[in-house]
């Protein structure tokens, strides 16, 4: 049978519907916009651990954190599973380098002996840069800067962390690939790379 085109404008002319709102009542629609514009609470957050500028080499980098004894005593009350909404994290500032390393480094947290369970990856795709001048208003040195953030608390969980069991960040470089060890993955990294941080905290947040 033929059929002009105004008598197919509407579905329901073509024997077909569809329920009113997408089976989503407007009430809650409203609500999930709402709930994704409402600005979130601030955290109240308490330092643990902390260390100051530090460089990471080519290689393996580890770095001890200097935790207060409150501090310990929390990871520790955390590990064991005592109830507790806050969440803990590793927050690292004014990451920065000279030149593109070429490289990523994953990040592991560390406990008593060998044991260690990593945390997250650092990239550098996203940093903002920009050339400082030197002293004769030339371009100079590529800087760049960033911060990371990654959730430990599971990690914690792995670890032994009880009595003074040391407590260390492991830095180390990357391709990306499982089966890229640091020892060869320290060949590709830029020499001019200069990948530091200015510090690194260990925090608890409610």
């Amino acid at each position: 049978m033929d059929r002009r085109v105004s008598d197919m404008l509407t579905t329901t002319q073509l024997g077909y519907t569809y329920a009113a709102g997408g089976g989503c009542p407007p009430s809650l629609a409203q609500a999930s916009r709402a709930a994704e514009n409402r600005p979130m609470a601030p955290e109240s957050e308490e330092v643990l651990a902390s260390v100051g500028p530090t460089r990471l080499d080519p290689t393996v980098t580890t770095v001890p954190l200097a935790m207060s004894p409150q501090g310990r005593q929390a990871l520790v009350a955390q590990r064991q599973g005592v109830p507790t909404s806050s969440r803990t994290y590793v927050t690292i500032e004014g990451l920065q380098y000279d030149e593109a390393p070429g490289v990523l480094y994953n990040v592991f947290l560390r406990g008593a002996g060998e044991k260690r369970e990593q945390i997250g990856v650092i990239n550098f795709f996203g940093l903002s840069s920009s050339r400082s001048a030197d002293h004769t208003g030339r371009a100079g040195h590529l800087r760049t800067r960033g911060s990371f953030r990654f959730d430990i608390t599971d990690a914690v969980k792995q670890l032994d962390i009880s009595g003074d069991a040391p407590l260390s960040l492991v830095f180390e470089p990357t391709t990306g690939l499982s089966d890229s060890s640091p020892e060869t993955v320290a060949r590709e990294v830029n020499p001019q790379a200069s990948v530091r941080f200015e510090s690194a905290q260990l925090v608890t947040a409610r």
